[in-house]
């Protein structure tokens, strides 16, 4: 018979655990002198964000930040301030740049900027998607005028690279307000302030997938996609690329969601005056993180933007932006040990069988690229627990299968050159 884990190593997990958390929290970053911060993007090493000053960059994991505002100017030279920045978008080595101004390319990772050769009737971009040879924009309905319909249009298309651009809104009604572009497997998705479309021909048309009202944000790993819609108050997930949805209630708790950031299996919300809030069940139920912000109420800045890079959550908003070591926010824990591990290993779950929530133990000797994955017996991949740089340690994730049915389930870790995997049961 199998020896489970000892009462006392039970307990000594629970407090060294309970020790870490209690002793983490958002650090904020020194340096940074715009009023408000937004849209954190990633690319390669560099982080960058938007301000009311213009173009940041970190290339130090987000401990400094630097403008980056070569080029960046408006088309009135009267006006003295920079474009405001709206959204980031890669395509390729380019990283680009939607604004009030119009969509501003750089080639060199932001030292310099230059703005596309046409920019859809002076839009405001308020987000940026390129799909192979095509890109795709989007924005708020009163800036766009399509001249062959004389009715104002939410998104257009170009397959020159900016140079031209045509109305690609064809199955989305007019005035309906794209608010933010994603791609999810082969197919597009816009969401609306009164829906959510899908496209299976890189944008050429549109179907609506799911009436929703007020949809801001997407997020997505290898297997789900969520939708904020935040006027209906619902997270809106999909596992079949958009044919079919579930939805969750948003906790009463939460004031408003601007963005959500898929990691593995954890999802986190920026929101208003409440922080930033964590869950590890698809939105289900929620848990703040917000040990650093200081008090939260309608006198306390608003979190705008939530980003993940090199290990680390970042956070954006007025006033700032924090960092906080990613094992913190996500389902994955350090357990403080004073030992470092000689050795990998992963340990069978706690408890298993189990419904809905399992604890899974697991050491790393040396710091490397590690993921934590769970697949059913098929071998399709159900969720991504860890993905991510580690440190040497002892690790704890958890995982939620309360959207699954009772089966057995394999879990897989790869650190370096080491793979193990280890069979799991959920019983209902």
């Amino acid at each position: 018979m199998k020896k489970l884990p000892s009462i006392s190593f039970r307990v000594f997990i629970y407090f060294a655990v309970f020790s870490s958390v209690a002793n983490s929290q958002w650090s904020e970053i020194n340096g940074t002198d715009s009023l408000i911060f937004s849209n954190l993007t990633t690319k390669g090493q560099s982080l960058f964000a938007s301000g009311f000053k213009g173009a940041y960059r970190s290339t130090d994991t987000g401990l400094s930040w630097h403008l980056i505002n070569s080029g960046l100017a408006r088309s009135d030279s009267a006006n003295p301030n920079y474009p405001f920045i709206h959204c980031f978008g890669l395509k390729g080595d380019s990283l680009l740049a939607g604004t009030d101004n119009g969509i501003f390319v750089s080639t060199d990772n932001g030292d310099s900027w230059s703005p596309t050769h046409s920019t859809p009737n002076y839009a405001l971009i308020q987000s940026i998607l390129p799909c192979g040879s095509r890109l795709l924009v989007s924005g708020h309905a009163s800036v766009y005028l399509d001249p062959g319909t004389n009715e104002l249009d939410d998104l257009f298309i170009s397959t020159d690279n900016g140079d031209t651009w045509s109305a690609s809104s064809n199955g989305i009604p007019a005035n309906q307000g794209v608010n933010v572009l994603t791609k999810f497997g082969a197919s597009l998705f816009a969401g609306t302030n009164y829906g959510i479309y899908r496209s299976i021909d890189q944008g050429a048309s549109w179907n609506m997938c799911l009436n929703v009202w007020g949809v801001l944000s997407f997020a997505s790993n290898d297997t789900v996609l969520i939708a904020n819609a935040e006027s209906d108050r619902v997270l809106c997930l999909s596992s079949d690329t958009g044919r079919s949805w579930t939805s969750s209630k948003i906790d009463t708790s939460i004031y408003a969601i601007n963005s959500i950031n898929l990691t593995g299996s954890t999802l986190i919300a920026a929101t208003e005056w409440t922080g930033i809030y964590v869950s590890t069940n698809w939105g289900k139920t929620w848990q703040p993180s917000n040990d650093g912000f200081g008090l939260f109420g309608p006198s306390s800045p608003w979190i705008l933007s939530v980003g993940v890079s090199s290990g680390y959550a970042f956070a954006a908003g007025e006033f700032g932006i924090w960092r906080r070591p990613l094992s913190q926010v996500t389902s994955v824990t350090r357990v403080s040990s004073s030992r470092i591990p000689t050795e990998y290993s992963l340990e069978q779950n706690f408890p298993n069988p189990f419904n809905p929530t399992t604890e899974i133990l697991f050491r790393i000797p040396s710091e490397n690229y590690t993921t934590l994955e769970v697949f059913d017996l098929l071998g399709r991949r159900i969720s991504i627990l860890v993905s991510q740089v580690l440190k040497p340690g002892n690790y704890q994730a958890t995982w939620n299968a309360s959207s699954l049915p009772s089966g057995v389930f394999l879990y897989r870790l790869s650190s370096g050159l080491y793979t193990s995997t280890r069979k799991m049961i959920v019983i209902k």
